[in-house]
């Protein structure tokens, strides 16, 4: 089975890995590129939230002083990223989202706190707008930007079973990148992170399948998942003669 991979190409590499493991054809064809942003922060929050491996990747190149506040992660790969970088991190232990950030006890009371959401430019305002109405004063701190690359490497699709976008972004961009193609694109199964995204996307493709989170690990399962899928016999209907 070949899956297609649209994740930034640094962020890919352990993924095509394992799905190489188990015996995929993996290639990246990313559709989003990062790029850092100036940024100087202005005050010393009370508490800080980080969205992403990238976020937390710019975050630490801040040198941000961090005494005790409370520093949140939405997934565990970024709160390894940062544990491995000798900060201390709390993260959910399942729901990997912005609504899963805002079930913590650190978030239950903040009213009156400056809480600083470390992110992109971008993105979803899930997580401002409830600490807002939870009488928080929240900071956006956009680090970097997600854009589209100049081109994709189109014959990287030929032959492919499987397409993975982590973002409605990187869907988008990958419609406006690949249009001549487009056509036998939505025939492909599009492997997505939510149902979120699913259904931002399932009127624009033919079929569209949820992994459990963006982890690679659930990525990789759900791949399994489709290999032992289309390794089942096909059940043939007697027919009357």
């Amino acid at each position: 089975m070949k899956i297609v991979v649209t994740r930034p190409a640094h962020q890919a590499v352990e993924l095509i890995e394992g799905l190489k493991a188990i015996g995929c054809e993996a290639v990246s064809v990313p559709t989003v590129q990062i790029e850092p942003m100036s940024f100087s922060a202005i005050s010393q929050p009370d508490l800080f939230i980080v969205t992403s491996v990238n976020a937390a990747r710019f975050f630490c190149e801040l040198a941000i002083t961090v005494n005790s506040q409370p520093i949140i992660s939405v997934g565990p790969t970024t709160a390894s990223y940062l544990a491995a970088r000798g900060y201390s991190v709390t993260s959910p232990e399942r729901l990997y989202t912005s609504e899963g950030v805002l079930e913590l006890p650190d978030l239950q009371q903040v009213s009156g706190k400056c809480v600083a959401i470390v992110k992109g430019e971008g993105g979803r305002e899930t997580l401002a707008q409830a600490l807002k109405k939870r009488s928080a004063v929240v900071e956006e701190w956009n680090l970097y930007r997600r854009v589209a690359p100049s081109n994709i490497h189109l014959p990287s699709f030929e032959g492919a079973d499987v397409i993975w976008v982590s973002s409605y972004e990187s869907f988008t961009n990958l419609y406006q990148l690949g249009r001549e193609i487009w056509h036998d694109l939505t025939k492909l199964i599009w492997m997505v992170p939510s149902q979120r995204i699913a259904d931002m996307i399932k009127d624009q493709v033919g079929q569209v399948t949820v992994a459990d989170s963006a982890l690679n690990k659930d990525v990789i399962a759900l791949c399994q998942e489709i290999i032992n899928d289309k390794r089942k016999p096909e059940r043939t209907e007697e027919r009357n003669h």
